[in-house]
């Protein structure tokens, strides 16, 4: 009887030992010598998982990570054959959904009163979150230790609580050597007057958790560092600054760069100066050079009409009357021989005279050509009239004048001749090239522009090849004629006919007289 109290105590401790097991806040696991599962408590199959029926059917190798079990099974097998109590290791599971965890194990061998071991028991726990923390922080710490940027972390007094290598490099200090010290003794920032006047990086940061400048600090043997200083504030719980971030970059080789550069565009800036003076000086003069190449062109112009105009008046004055009175002698003669003499002679006498007249014709037509009279007693349209007459009855080619806005251009005689020696050019080639049966001659004037068109239904530059030397060479006279009067000839030519306009620029001192 007295025995019962007890076994009813020894019960007791069993349930509740029991329900410690099952119901812990860490995960307990039983293995066999064989690395089965045994025995698992609810927390073991959370960590997995898997529920109970499934680990008991699966061994420590199942449910691990390759790599980690062959670590753990040596340590098993010392566990087992009593060269170590127990081990520790921290290990990967896989768990039935796939994803990969991190646990602790703790794990000893429970034996009989004979030293022989019977089965483990382990005490597993995740530390799948730590484990990510610490490699956050060992990223963390390597990507710091890494970058380029002298990076320097310290707290609410400026006092610096972390240096790293970029830091160690750029300022020459250790982070030993400048651990508790204040950044400001260590970097020896130089401050211009107005940042001196300014509220300090301190009170900036505190304000606006942020600062971003360009500063001159100072190495460890003394030499200056151009440097951009970018500073973030950390912040507690409370809203109140903890510490500063910094990050430090030097740019002195790009200080350098700028300043090289901004020599180059002051030397660049002023050779363009100077280039740009000789380049206007030369235009200056090449200006003047065009304008004196144009009167002497326009001179030239001018010569060679006055010449034509000399020869076509010694031709009238002196040929053309000697030609008439020896017309009217031979008329004379003709008249006053007898029947006899007009029997043997007369057909000589007749011949010579028409000879004479076809003479006096040509020498006509050459003093036309020359300077045509209609040109200098009425002006451009006379004369084009009268030229396109004759050469429609010389050519057989219909020519149509086209003057709906009839210029008045009788104070410049020098631009009348260059319009009517580009309109016969024209025509000269449209006869000898286009083989044409129709052309159109249109003159017309815009503000000081006048337009010079002629259009001919002929076969083309392109298809007469043969002809295009001489077509060439008609072309360079036309413009060489406009361009002394600052103009130009643009010759456009198909199949279906040819179009040449002359486009020539009225100097108004020209026109005026003057």
């Amino acid at each position: 009887m007295t025995e019962k109290p007890n076994t009813l105590k020894s019960n007791a401790d069993r349930i509740h030992l029991a329900a410690i097991y099952e119901h812990a806040p860490i995960g307990i696991v039983e293995g066999s010598l064989e690395g089965m599962h045994v025995n698992v408590n609810e927390e073991f199959c959370r960590i997995t998982g898997y529920d109970r029926a499934e680990l008991l059917t699966l061994r420590v190798k199942d449910i691990s990570y390759q790599e980690d079990y062959l670590k753990e099974a040596q340590l098993y097998a010392q566990l087992f054959s009593g060269e170590i109590p127990s081990y520790k290791i921290e290990k990967r599971y896989i768990r039935k959904d796939g994803q990969i965890i991190w646990v602790e194990v703790i794990r000893s061998t429970v034996r009989n009163s004979e030293g022989k071991a019977l089965y483990t028991v382990g005490i597993v726990q995740d530390i799948t979150e730590r484990r990510q923390g610490e490699a956050r922080i060992r990223f963390q710490a390597d990507l710091l230790e890494n970058v380029h940027d002298a990076i320097v972390a310290t707290d609410d007094l400026l006092r610096i609580t972390s240096w790293n290598r970029a830091a160690e490099e750029l300022y020459g200090w250790t982070h030993e050597e400048v651990l508790g010290r204040p950044i400001i003794e260590v970097t020896r920032p130089e401050f211009t007057p107005e940042q001196r006047a300014s509220i300090t990086v301190q009170e900036k940061l505190n304000k606006h958790n942020a600062s971003n400048v360009e500063a001159t600090h100072h190495h460890r043997n003394g030499h200056a560092l151009e440097v951009e200083v970018r500073s973030i504030t950390l912040r507690g719980e409370d809203g109140q600054a903890t510490g500063y971030v910094t990050s430090v970059r030097d740019i002195s080789r790009r200080k350098q760069v700028e300043e090289a550069l901004q020599q180059l565009n002051l030397q660049l800036e002023s050779r363009v100066q100077d280039r740009t003076s000789q380049l206007l000086t030369s235009n200056r003069a090449l200006v003047e050079s065009r304008k004196r190449l144009q009167a002497l062109s326009q001179r030239l112009v001018e010569v060679q009409e006055e010449e034509r105009r000399a020869i076509a008046r010694e031709l009238h004055d002196r040929v053309g009357q000697t030609l008439s009175a020896l017309n009217l002698n031979l008329l004379i003669i003709k008249n006053g021989i007898s029947e006899d003499t007009k029997q043997s002679i007369g057909p000589r006498i007749d011949d010579s005279i028409h000879l004479l007249t076809e003479t006096i014709s040509l020498v006509r037509g050459l003093m036309n050509e020359l300077r045509p009279a209609n040109l200098d007693d009425y002006g451009l349209k006379p004369a084009l009239q009268a030229y396109i007459a004759d050469y429609s009855a010389r050519y057989n080619v219909k020519v149509l004048l086209d003057l709906a806005d009839e210029p008045v251009l009788r104070q410049n005689p020098s631009v009348e001749i260059t319009l009517l020696r580009i309109a016969q050019e024209a025509l000269t080639n449209i006869a000898r090239h286009a083989h044409a049966t129709d052309a159109t001659i249109s003159l017309r004037r815009e503000n000081n522009i006048m337009y010079l068109t002629i259009v001919d239904n002929g076969i083309g530059v392109e298809a007469s090849k043969g002809d295009t030397p001489r077509i060439s060479h008609g072309l360079k006279i036309m413009r060489e004629r406009a361009e002394a009067f600052g103009g130009n000839v643009n010759i456009d030519s198909s199949e279906n006919g040819t179009k040449v306009e002359a486009i020539i620029a009225i100097d108004t001192l020209l026109q005026n007289g003057t």
